[in-house]
């Protein structure tokens, strides 16, 4: 990093003040804490599922990267992770996230609901966004995905699982937004 440490210190400060990171971090144990382990958390209020338990091959085999299901009780989805918006869907479904320090982070909303070409999803973020942990990502209308057939669990992968010591879900039954749902070790 080309940058000075007091360069790093305004860029933590500016970091905290925007909610992404804890302002009361100490950035060296912050720093070192984050290369062993991150949580992600629940992007919506619902019910964690196992990846392998998703009716989905792709999900299920893991071909996305491990994490894990969560079958929503309402429509507010929001950032599992504090990184940059890689990629938003033209429909609306799904959202890519890389953290600073590199865990690429895949949410899915629905099983095939690509398929509904946008209709009922309300994306709030764009390409390039800065989120933190809670950041609303999308408006979802729920009645709208099971009136068209679909299942509509939120999946919350490691795309770069293979690049990690390991990414395992860890919640199970009822989650709340905000919860840790995904245990990822360097």
């Amino acid at each position: 990093d080309y940058r000075t440490a007091e360069e790093k210190e305004v860029s933590r400060e500016r970091a905290a003040a925007a909610g992404l990171i804890p302002a009361d971090a100490n950035s060296e144990n912050s720093a070192a804490t984050a290369a062993e382990t991150a949580d992600l958390v629940s992007p919506v209020d619902g019910m964690a599922v196992k990846l392998e338990d998703i009716d989905d091959k792709v999900f299920a085999g893991g071909t996305l990267g491990n994490g894990i299901g969560i079958v929503p009780v309402n429509g507010n989805i929001q950032s599992p992770v504090a990184g940059t918006i890689a990629t938003v869907t033209k429909t609306g479904h799904a959202f890519g996230i890389k953290t600073d320090d590199g865990v690429e982070v895949l949410v899915h909303i629905g099983i095939n609901t690509v398929r509904m070409k946008g209709e009922g999803f309300e994306p709030k973020v764009a390409k390039g966004d800065v989120v933190g942990i809670g950041t609303p990502l999308a408006e979802v209308d729920l009645d709208k995905i099971k009136a068209a057939g679909y299942d509509n669990t939120v999946v919350v992968t490691v795309t770069n699982t293979k690049a990690m010591g390991e990414v395992a879900g860890i919640a199970e039954g009822a989650v709340k937004a905000g919860e840790a749902v995904v245990a990822i070790k360097r």
